[in-house]
């Protein structure tokens, strides 16, 4: 669920619209599957091999090139046309309360991260330059799965593109541990920590 903070305002001038108003995440569980880790395995037991058709004819062939010619067209004009580029914009997303985000990593090994979530992003976007400024902070009753499942806490920092965030997480296993090599033995507290710096 999600909900605005006091009004957007909306306004049109010098022949430009703009968007200004805060977004509060209220209650908010999502699942994300990046499409790079979830298929990055499957993708290596395929091959893909494209066979051209013999029977087509040189109008055919013909038609299909006015058909490229003209998408290239229209993705050169949708280019100079963008959402981006028309709008001046200044959205606050807000997440007052937890909100659960499960990200899997790797669906073949079973990595995921089911994170506890809250914070804050700034998107702006005024004369054509975009920007994101803002963090949200992973609690530490979020989770890391791989092989065993670990305690992780961290944040992921907006500081200038949205799609290149700094991600700090470090996700911590403990365990007791036995020497196989030694009979007598005792247990023996360890911990295993994963850091993820980028």
């Amino acid at each position: 669920q999600i909900s605005t903070v006091k009004d957007f305002n909306f306004q049109y001038k010098n022949n430009k619209p703009s968007l200004i108003g805060n977004i509060s995440l209220t209650e908010v569980n999502l699942n994300f599957i990046p499409p790079e880790s979830s298929y990055s395995v499957s993708n290596s037991d395929f091959k893909y091999i494209f066979v051209s058709d013999s029977l087509t004819s040189s109008i055919q062939r013909e038609k299909q090139s006015k058909l490229i010619t003209a998408l290239l067209i229209k993705k050169v004009k949708e280019s100079t046309n963008t959402f981006a580029s028309d709008y001046d914009l200044d959205v606050r997303i807000l997440s007052p309360n937890i909100s659960k985000v499960s990200v899997i990593l790797s669906k073949t090994l079973n990595q995921k991260l089911l994170a506890d979530i809250t914070g804050e992003l700034r998107i702006k976007n005024f004369n054509n330059q975009f920007t994101s400024q803002g963090q949200f902070d992973i609690l530490p009753s979020s989770m890391f799965t791989f092989y065993k499942t670990f305690n992780a806490e961290g944040n992921i920092k907006f500081t200038s593109e949205l799609s290149n965030p700094m991600i700090n997480i470090t996700a911590s296993y403990v365990s007791d541990y036995i020497n196989p090599r030694d009979t007598e033995a005792e247990p023996v507290k360890t911990a295993v920590k994963i850091k993820i710096d980028d």
